[in-house]
């Protein structure tokens, strides 16, 4: 009976995205209110809206296509905030921490995979997932303690930086594991030489000045052409990385950290940050929605 709701009450799939927009935003708030993360939320809603329950969505491909592109947004935001600097001081300590969480992670579920016939892919996939952490929330924690700019606190969003960019090929890897033919071992050189560029350009960014905007000048006389050229920054180099046989998160990633390491960083990330909010509210929604209890 329920799964014949959408036919009796939509006539176009516009209400169902009216439907599931409101949902998750009262979900996001209801949980925000009792000082949980709104994630949840957003994951709940989309589980009441998806087949397991009221079967409201019932076309999830233009769901799946938003939430694609709130990756890319993420990541791309989430390379604009990383502060290479700070991150060159103590990145010894960082890259060490972050090496063994994964690696302690990995071998975890990869012995839990013997234990309950896993695929590979599926161990692997869980260890990379239960290695990393929120920067957000961390350094929220952070500041909440006081703890941001103590040594603690450095050394600790140094190693969530390393988290971050560990991130690109742990998505690199998966995305090749997950082919239809498998892990193509061809793929290798490529992955290796992406791993090369990512660190080279982080070395690079690293120890020169700030960069300038070849559109700074413009953007300053406009302003509402701020978030649309960070969004066709982002998506340009993630066409370009996708055209070469890389995922496109990957050339997210990039253009994230080239822009954040120019002098209009700040002005880009205030812009794109609500175009973020959203669409990071759909790719949490849409996991829900793929829930099948």
């Amino acid at each position: 009976m329920w799964h014949d709701l959408p036919h009796m009450v939509f006539h176009s799939e516009l209400g169902q995205l009216a439907v599931v927009a409101l949902a998750a935003l009262l979900c996001g708030l209801g949980f925000a209110r009792f000082k949980q993360p709104a994630i949840v939320g957003y994951i709940l809603a989309g589980v009441i809206l998806g087949p397991s329950s009221l079967g409201l969505v019932e076309n999830r491909d233009w769901v799946a296509m938003l939430a694609e592109l709130g990756v890319l947004l993420l990541l791309f935001v989430i390379a604009m905030k990383l502060s290479l600097r700070a991150f060159r001081t103590i990145w010894k300590v960082a890259l060490m921490a972050a090496a063994m969480q994964i690696a302690i992670a990995t071998v975890i579920t990869l012995a839990l995979s013997r234990l309950f016939a896993w695929p590979l892919e599926l161990a692997l996939l869980l260890g990379f997932v239960v290695s990393l952490s929120s920067t957000a929330v961390a350094i929220k924690m952070l500041e909440e303690i006081g703890e941001l700019r103590s040594e603690t606190g450095r050394i600790v969003v140094g190693v969530l930086i390393a988290q971050d960019l560990a991130v690109v090929p742990m998505l690199l890897l998966l995305n090749g594991m997950a082919a239809e033919d498998g892990l193509d071992w061809g793929t290798i050189p490529v992955f290796l030489a992406a791993i090369g560029l990512l660190a080279a350009l982080i070395w690079y960014l690293s120890r020169r000045e700030k960069l300038n905007l070849p559109f700074s000048a413009l953007a300053q006389r406009h302003r509402e052409i701020v978030p649309l050229a960070a969004l066709g920054c982002c998506l340009a180099l993630a066409a370009i990385s996708d055209f070469i046989g890389l995922t496109a998160a990957f050339g997210a990633f990039i253009a994230g950290l080239a822009i954040g390491s120019t002098h209009e960083r700040r002005e880009m990330i205030r812009a794109t940050e609500p175009i973020q909010g959203v669409l990071a509210m759909v790719f949490f929604l849409s996991i829900g929605l793929l829930i099948d209890l």
